[in-house]
């Protein structure tokens, strides 16, 4: 081995060793660069003091203009064709003997004026030559004193074009002239006038904001709030320009009919970004209606990123290898009972008793080995300083708060666990739920929570542990989604509990709370639930990061539309919000290098008749869900937990993502839905394979390969669609020659669909022109070469380095910026 590549080695491995125990950590290493925290923020509309409450973090502040009418044109130097004019010399002139003071009546101001007295019985008369930029007039607006004076319009050849004869004076008058070929303004009366100032514009009324980076940017990607009144329009522009900021370039309108913060993504074709390259400025136009005064336009927030938005490339490059098999990933989302409405061996719905292997958990183990539980808190004790006997309940006791419950035997009944088995389940994870409220309130924890929050996680491992206790649970997570707790408060329950578990049986894994790393300032749903609350940066402390197993996440798929509603979009979507998933995996990276990111819910709800407008169809959940599994895996997550494992009862969003439902919602009789089909068949073809490579990954277009141990080789793909989905694209991949017949992921019972040989193959090297459609087609395959598409060499895109931070939340430790220098020295 080469001296530096040692060098290089240790350094890796002092980098791994140093985050590992926690001695490198940044809070913030899931966010990436937003460009506008450094940028300089100016504006001619006025407002100024509040022009930074547009980056501030805040959706509920805003920057607001000064308006344009009926007066707020007349300083803004973008809209207003005569500010200054007259303090060109010769520009403006009168029939007076002196014209000193002739500049009062363009300076911004109608609060000072020029007077103009009559000469020897002629007219007084003012003359403004117009500059030549000035090829249209579409509003004039002027304020008099005295007098009844006319203006006039005139040509290059002294013509009139136009005349307004003003007949009100001291007030300010707006008129629409529209205009062209105007060279000069005559303004005359037969008797003298004060002219306090006068304007003109050019264009319907608009305002601006100007954002200038302190050096070029690659920009692709766009957040923004824009609410403003349905009568404004907003307009964003680039330049790349570094000598001047009047040169932009169009980028994409904004919806000012929506209050929400919406993705303006740069796209060439639907489908996929693209960075503009050297930007040096971005423009925000808001225009106005033409008869509405006191109009004052605001923007509420901002953020500007590169093609890959706040979410960052994936994390893993195009080699990425994953090292667990699909059946390994796959968990599902249960509930005690599995909607039987009771329990094992005693219950309030006999009938359960006599549920055969394929229902209850049954009938989900078939597609996966692993369950999770929402095990609720408050169904173990009543108060914070209640004291759980878990051996009491295992004998028929019930727990401190239930008195019927024993979760023996409900987890026993979900494992082939002595005689209680209705499922095979080997692995079970349990999120602890509670909130608080009412018992568990952070008023009723007392002065020493952390105790608290020991004792009972202590009490919990020694009894479930796989360990020391009975082995029926793997893993511990603080709370499923416990985000209304003060981030101070959680992180010491945090700390209580993952140390009563470490403590007692350290081979229990934990985990906290599902949490995120793509924002820790603002709400992104309308869940009433502030998303800074789920930040991991407020809510995991340096010194908890040895003691946690892993992290966990929670990400569904959505978008914004046009119009500003949410949608649900399939996984491969390029504004997906299931992106996020890459910012954990990069914090993960940066503070607990080599433990793994559980995603524990994501899915999509499923419904022909659901009328929320994040549903999908039946159809589409069941293809999405494929193709999700697929895409996720690519990212590197370690766990993918689908929810639900059953619709729920009654309507609303989330009542509609189980992999089953049932006609009759009084009874617990489930019925499969396209989607179980479609994981189902997903499972008995993949299962034992493993994510093995990207081959082609274009934002239209997805082919990937994924390998057994044994080394058998699957190819496979499909195109982005939402609808449409038996249409077809053709893909060309070279050195793979296919084996047997191509197969199509079914959405029904009977697994799947034998197409034949619908890719051909051929060439010297080998190759297949694969035809795809939005369902997931795959065949077994030699590899006779490196996999690529013709003309495309990629091998890796974005990686672990695709995420920097930014702005004011770059907070990067002095140990790993040496340990950096230490590896790019070597």
């Amino acid at each position: 081995m080469r001296g530096g590549a040692a060098v290089a080695l240790f350094g890796w491995v002092l980098l791994v060793v140093l985050c590992t125990t926690g001695l490198c950590f940044d809070p913030d290493a899931g966010l990436r660069t937003n460009y506008i925290v450094n940028a300089t923020l100016t504006t001619t509309a006025g407002g100024v003091s509040t022009l930074n409450q547009m980056r501030d973090g805040n959706l509920s502040t805003y920057w607001a203009s000064s308006g344009c009418l009926p007066m707020g044109y007349v300083t803004n130097s973008e809209a207003n064709l005569l500010l200054n004019v007259c303090r060109t010399a010769g520009a403006c002139n009168s029939t007076n003997s002196n014209s000193d003071q002739i500049s009062s009546i363009t300076d911004g101001t109608a609060d000072t004026g020029y007077q103009v007295n009559t000469v020897q019985n002629s007219n007084s008369t003012i003359f403004i030559q117009l500059p030549s930029s000035v090829t249209y007039i579409r509003r004039i607006g002027f304020r008099f004193n005295g007098g009844s004076p006319t203006i006039q319009f005139l040509n290059s050849n002294a013509q009139i074009t136009y005349t307004l004869n003003v007949n009100t004076n001291y007030q300010w008058i707006n008129s629409l002239v529209n205009q062209s070929n105007v060279v000069t303004l005559k303004i005359t009366s037969t008797s003298s006038f004060i002219l306090q100032e006068i304007a003109l514009m050019s264009q319907q009324c608009f305002e601006t904001v100007h954002i200038s980076f302190p050096a070029p940017i690659s920009l692709g990607w766009i957040q923004a709030k824009l609410g403003n009144p349905t009568s404004v329009s907003a307009s964003l522009y680039y330049s790349q320009s570094t000598s001047s900021n009047t040169n932009f370039t169009f980028f994409a309108n904004g919806n000012t009919s929506s209050y929400e913060f919406l993705d303006i993504p740069f796209n060439n074709d639907n489908f996929n970004t693209i960075n503009i390259q050297n930007v040096s400025s971005v423009l925000v136009k808001f225009t106005e209606p033409d008869d509405v005064e006191y109009l004052h336009v605001q923007l509420f927030e901002m953020r500007i990123f590169d093609m890959y938005g706040p979410y960052g490339p994936p994390a893993r490059d195009f080699n990425f290898v994953q090292n667990q098999t699909f059946k390994q990933l796959l968990a599902i989302n249960g509930i005690w009972g599995w909607g039987s409405n009771g329990f094992y061996p005693y219950g309030r719905n006999q009938s359960f008793l006599n549920q055969p292997f394929g229902d209850g958990p049954g009938l989900y183990s078939v597609l996966t080995n692993t369950a999770r539980n929402y095990h609720n808190l408050d169904w173990d004790i009543s108060t914070p300083q209640s004291i759980v006997n878990y051996t009491a309940m295992a004998l028929g006791a019930g727990t401190q708060s239930t008195w019927w419950l024993n979760w023996d035997a409900e987890y026993s009944s979900w494992k082939q666990y002595q005689n209680y088995s209705l499922g095979n389940f080997t692995t079970i994870l349990a999120s602890i739920q509670f909130t608080n409220s009412a018992p568990f309130a952070v008023s009723n924890w007392g002065s020493n929570p952390a105790a608290l929050a020991y004792q009972y996680a202590k009490n919990f491992a020694a009894h479930f542990g796989p360990t020391q206790g009975n082995g029926l649970i793997t893993a511990f997570e603080v709370g499923n989604e416990p985000w209304d707790f003060p981030a101070s408060f959680y992180t010491t329950l945090l700390s209580g509990m993952i140390s009563g578990i470490s403590d007692t049986d350290p081979n229990m894994l934990r985990f906290p709370c599902a949490l995120q790393a793509d924002s820790p300032d603002f709400p992104r749903e309308g869940d009433g639930v502030l998303y800074n609350a789920k930040y991991i940066g407020y809510r995991v402390l340096q010194n908890q990061t040895s003691l946690l197993s892993g992290i966990n996440h929670h990400s569904y798929s959505y978008a914004f539309d046009t119009s500003g509603i949410m949608r649900g979009v399939p996984p491969d979507s390029t504004v997906t919000t299931q992106h996020s998933v890459r910012n954990m995996i990069r914090w993960r990276d940066a503070n607990m290098p080599g433990k793994p990111v559980y995603l524990t819910e994501f899915g999509w709800d499923g419904s022909d008749d659901c009328t929320d407008s994040r549903c999908v169809t039946l159809q589409q959940q069941a293809a999405y869900a494929v193709r999700g599994i697929l895409t996720l895996a690519r990212e590197g997550l370690d766990r993918l937990v689908w929810y639900f494992y059953s619709d729920l009862e009654g309507g609303g969003y989330f009542a509609n993502s189980g992999l089953t439902t049932y006609s009759d919602k009084s009874i617990a009789k489930n019925y499969k839905k396209p989607v179980y089909y479609a994981v189902n068949n997903l499972i008995d073809v993949l299962g034992d394979y493993k994510h093995y490579k990207v081959i082609v990954e274009d934002g239209k277009q997805f082919v990937y390969m994924w390998r057994k141990d044994s080394g058998e080789t699957m190819i496979g793909g499909w195109r982005n669609a939402a609808v449409n989905m038996s249409g077809e694209a053709s893909v060309a991949v070279n050195n793979v020659v296919i084996v047997g017949q191509v197969m199509e992921i079914g959405l029904e019972s009977g697994g799947v669909t034998m197409l034949g040989n619908i890719w051909s193959s051929g060439g010297s090297s080998g190759g297949v022109n694969m035809k795809i459609n939005g369902y997931l087609r795959l065949a077994q395959c030699n590899v006779t070469g490196d996999v690529v598409q013709p003309g495309n060499n990629t091998t890796s895109v974005g990686g672990s380095s695709g995420g920097s931070t930014g702005g004011s939340h770059q907070r990067t430790s002095i140990v790993l910026d040496f340990l950096k220098w230490v590896l790019m020295v070597v």
